[in-house]
């Protein structure tokens, strides 16, 4: 079956890294709309906390206020870059715009090397560790640029984003079939959580270690994480729920739980589809495949192949996805 984190998940940004895109946390159309300019120095991270929504739903409204919030600040600036890389997020996940994004990703590199700046540096490894491992398919080489930026962030003392850091390092680790050290890096998280009483990020560790359990084959215990993801669903974005749904579907397949998994399916599909964007659609048509094909509802799965390969002809670079589906 095809296991999404993303992007899915998922994109991850200043302070609070979204685990998903890819992608793909990456995480309606409706945004709030702040009473006026952050102050100097905040202006990219209050920028993504009001946009961050839209990166799936909406991503040419995104892009068009990055542009004009760069158009009014110095373009060798720290908030200037920092914007870079939040278009170059949205050009990879959201607006599939792959080659775009790719040179946004260089442009804040080079300033990072410029510049001496480690922070947004730390940053730039976290989401381009994302764009090789959710776009590229590269699964050992995206672990190498989580790598690259937890160790940055020693370096930095920065721990703004450590939980999605730790979660993308998990992930990175699961996806190689090193369930062992993915499961260090979750429960990594897990601790750093609990010593400082929050919850940020919670949700993506509990779904992290279900899949994690579930890959492993210990379904109860798997079973258990999910329970404890699923009571969150309510206060967690589009993406998060797809990327649930998709994840916990995947789980009772592993489980020989077909028709429960279908209906985790369902949902995943149904999230997929207010999401509008072809990978999200490409990935839940071809798990609506497989498991109507293993319930023998041939028909069915020949019906949601087909729709798989609609969605993947938009998507050229998506190698995960043309993999899976081949």
């Amino acid at each position: 079956m095809f296991r999404l984190k993303p992007s899915s998940i998922v994109a991850l940004l200043f302070p609070v890294f979204i685990v998903c895109s890819a992608i793909l946390s990456c995480t309606s159309c409706g945004l709030k709309q702040g009473g006026g300019r952050p102050e100097t120095g905040r202006l990219a991270d209050d920028t993504y906390k009001r946009l961050r929504d839209s990166i799936f739903t909406n991503p040419g409204y995104v892009l068009a206020e990055i542009d004009s919030l760069q158009h009014d600040i110095a373009d060798d600036s720290a908030d200037y870059y920092k914007l870079e890389l939040l278009r170059a997020d949205v050009l990879c996940n959201g607006d599939n715009s792959g080659d775009k994004g790719v040179d946004a990703y260089e442009n804040v590199h080079g300033y990072c090397l410029r510049n001496g700046d480690k922070e947004l540096e730390m940053y730039y490894w976290n989401y381009y560790g994302n764009y090789v491992l959710f776009n590229l398919g590269i699964r050992d080489s995206a672990r190498r640029c989580y790598e690259r930026a937890y160790k940055l962030m020693e370096e930095t003392g920065n721990r703004s984003g450590f939980t999605g850091l730790c979660i993308n390092l998990a992930d990175a680790y699961r996806a190689i079939g090193r369930s062992a050290r993915a499961s260090f890096y979750y429960r990594r998280a897990l601790s750093w959580l609990d010593s400082v009483g929050s919850t940020e990020n919670l949700f993506n560790v509990y779904v992290g270690l279900g899949q994690t359990y579930a890959e492993i084959a210990n379904y109860d215990e798997a079973e258990g994480y999910f329970k404890l993801a699923g009571t969150m669903l309510d206060s967690v974005e589009v993406y998060d729920k797809f990327f649930y749904h998709n994840s916990y579907g995947n789980q009772l397949y592993f489980a020989h739980r077909y028709n429960d998994a279908l209906r985790q399916f369902e949902s995943a599909a149904a999230y997929a589809s207010e999401l509008r964007h072809p990978s999200a659609r490409c990935i839940a048509a071809t798990n609506m495949c497989e498991v109507n094909l293993m319930l023998g509802n041939i028909k069915e799965a020949h019906k949601y192949l087909d729709l798989a390969m609609s969605w993947l002809r938009q998507l050229p670079n998506d190698a995960l996805s043309r993999f899976y589906i081949y």
